[in-house]
């Protein structure tokens, strides 16, 4: 019976990534349930271990690969795993982008001014190992009578206490998560509006 199920979900598995145009990645507690379930199906009381089908896939599947994340393990084709990459980092790439447009939203006609900084550059600080370290980016807009700019809502940072000893609040992963940003070699000079030039070029010791 055990090899009759194991056979009909080495069937399964050929099937499922056949008939997929995308990578195919299967959840080992998903195939261990489906095991289970057909051996149910053929008589068979005995438990099933997660391991064991696992050892048996990947003897009787060569093409497959087991790879494990955050406790859970998954199957999938050695051709599928660039594509399935790619496909990761190309997420992530858009991921970025959307959590940093979502940070720096701001209205295009209010002044907007940004400053950039390396937070606790000692290595050998506290903070250096925890959430105080790397590039602080500081955005600000200048609301005028005539555009208020964008509300943006009080941060507030979730702590957990314990009693052993004092831990320092993580940022969010979109304050983590930024890519790296540059100048150009000649970069156009920056448009301001009349009343901030005014108060540029505004002589206070007159």
């Amino acid at each position: 019976m055990k090899e009759t199920a194991l056979a009909e979900l080495v069937t399964y598995i050929f099937e499922t990534q056949r008939n997929s145009e995308e990578s195919v990645v299967f959840q080992l507690a998903d195939l261990a349930n489906l095991y289970e379930e057909r051996l149910t199906q053929l008589g068979s009381s005995a438990q099933v271990d997660s391991t064991r089908p696992k050892d048996k896939l990947l003897q009787k599947m060569p093409e497959l690969e087991a790879h494990t994340k955050a406790g859970d393990i998954f199957l999938m084709f050695v051709k599928d795993i660039g594509p399935a990459i790619a496909f990761a980092c190309d997420y992530n790439d858009t991921m970025y982008m959307a959590k940093t447009a979502e940070m720096i939203r701001c209205q295009c006609t209010v002044f907007t001014t940004a400053a950039v900084d390396n937070i606790d550059p000692n290595p050998s600080s506290t903070t250096s190992r925890s959430s105080f370290h790397g590039t602080g980016i500081s955005i600000f807009q200048h609301p005028m009578k005539d555009n208020i700019s964008v509300r943006r809502d009080e941060l507030i940072l979730l702590t957990h206490k314990t009693k052993s000893k004092k831990v320092v609040p993580e940022l969010p992963a979109a304050f983590m998560n930024m890519k790296t940003a540059y100048l150009k070699t000649k970069p156009e000079p920056l448009i301001l509006p009349d009343d901030i030039n005014n108060i540029l070029n505004h002589d206070y010791h007159s």
